[in-house]
């Protein structure tokens, strides 16, 4: 074969390989202050963080809805799974902080990202696991809610009764064996969507095809040279 043709067919293979497939994370941010709080446990190193700042920071993937829990109308979305729906988790990661102390939450068990167009937005994690649970779930009641989980936005606002959930803004961690539960409610006064774009590894089909292109550009290389 000629060899300009061979390098032709090698850089195609090659460049086709190495396109990353589309892949986006969103990162849902909420801010406010402690606002109620029994926490018998001693979580985050308070005993009582009442009128402490906190943040609680919610990593999604749901660039295919493959394999969740999905239901979508013009103003309504959510996405759920987890080990409890036998579904992969829509939410890879949970980090929580209160005062200066933050921490990393498992993220398997049950989790749903929902929003209602001009209501509200809401991140609800709950885990079991070993001798422990917990599960938290935040609400941002705002007229700025998308109609899309996975469309960036920002807004302020408190959360009005009625509008979101009677259990919403909470945090709840049980300890088997423990007297009591720790529980803290939140004042939510501001929350932040944004999405990266990320390269993901690629598979293993995709590296077998970089690895023909280059030994293609090998063997059409060697063949100009002779």
């Amino acid at each position: 074969m000629n060899a300009r043709i061979l390098i032709g067919l090698a850089v195609l293979a090659t460049s086709v390989a190495t396109q990353p497939a589309h892949a986006v994370v969103y990162t849902a941010t909420y801010t406010g202050t402690v606002a109620a709080s029994n926490n018998p446990l001693n979580l985050f190193g308070w005993g009582d963080p009442v009128g402490e700042p906190f943040i609680a920071v919610f990593t999604y993937k749901i660039d295919s809805y493959q394999g969740f829990i999905h239901y979508a109308d013009s103003t309504f979305e959510y996405v759920q799974g987890g080990f409890f729906y036998a579904s992969p988790s829509p939410t890879t990661g949970l980090w929580m902080k209160i005062g200066s102390i933050g921490a990393s939450l498992p993220t398997q068990f049950s989790n749903r990202i929902l929003t209602l167009g001009g209501r509200y937005f809401q991140n609800l994690s709950y885990e079991y696991s070993g001798p422990s649970w917990y599960s938290l779930n935040m609400v941002l009641d705002t007229t700025e809610a998308p109609t899309r989980v996975t469309t960036p936005f920002s807004a302020t606002g408190l959360n009005v009764p009625g509008m979101g959930c009677g259990a919403c803004d909470t945090f709840t961690w049980h300890q088997y064996g423990a007297a009591a539960d720790t529980n803290m409610g939140f004042n939510v006064t501001r929350l932040v969507v944004t999405s990266d774009a990320v390269s993901p590894v690629p598979e293993s089909a995709t590296w077998a095809l970089m690895c023909a292109g280059l030994a293609m550009v090998g063997a059409a290389v060697r063949r100009r040279l002779s």
